[in-house]
């Protein structure tokens, strides 16, 4: 008897079962693999747009409440000095603050639930940027004087009020 007599004595089609048996277990396996990569790669890929749209509208109240800042330095003496003063500028850039927070809120939001639910954060991250004496102004002064003048100037100031008034100290 010779080494090679054992290779006639194997069942071919049996071994030829069980490879396939194999390969379709292996093929499986690397579906299931795959697809868990998949769905992981997905739920990473949405925390990235979450995080772009949040980095997005952080930008965006920065920049607006810089605009702010800029303005109210940039008042005239006069008015500064004038207690009661409407600082026409500051109120109108508070009034496009809301505006365009609130409108990329809404545009982001159709992505993300949780830019939506975090629009109340998003408005309390713009009032504390704002400079201490914009907020006093806001807070104190705007709605004694919002009555001196016109409908468009009241409504303005009862939209800022009622956008900030939460965050009043």
């Amino acid at each position: 008897m010779s080494c090679f007599d054992f290779v006639y004595n194997i069942d071919w089609d049996l071994l030829s079962k069980i490879g396939n048996v194999i390969t379709a277990l292996i093929a499986f396996a690397a579906l299931y693999i795959s697809n868990k990569s998949v769905q992981k790669n997905m739920l990473v890929s949405d925390k990235n747009i979450n995080l772009s749209i949040q980095q997005s509208i952080f930008k965006i109240i920065i920049d607006k409440a810089k605009d702010c800042n800029n303005l109210w330095i940039n008042e005239p003496i006069i008015e500064k000095e004038n207690k009661y003063s409407p600082h026409f500028l500051v109120a109108t850039e508070l009034i496009v603050a809301i505006d365009v927070i609130d409108k990329a809120c809404h545009l982001f939001a159709n992505n993300s639930d949780i830019i939506n639910n975090s629009q109340n954060d998003y408005f309390e991250l713009y009032w504390l940027q704002l400079q201490p004496d914009v907020r006093g102004w806001v807070q104190d002064i705007l709605p004694q004087i919002s009555g001196n003048f016109n409908e468009v100037y009241r409504n303005q100031i009862k939209k800022i009020n009622n956008k900030f008034s939460r965050y009043f100290s």
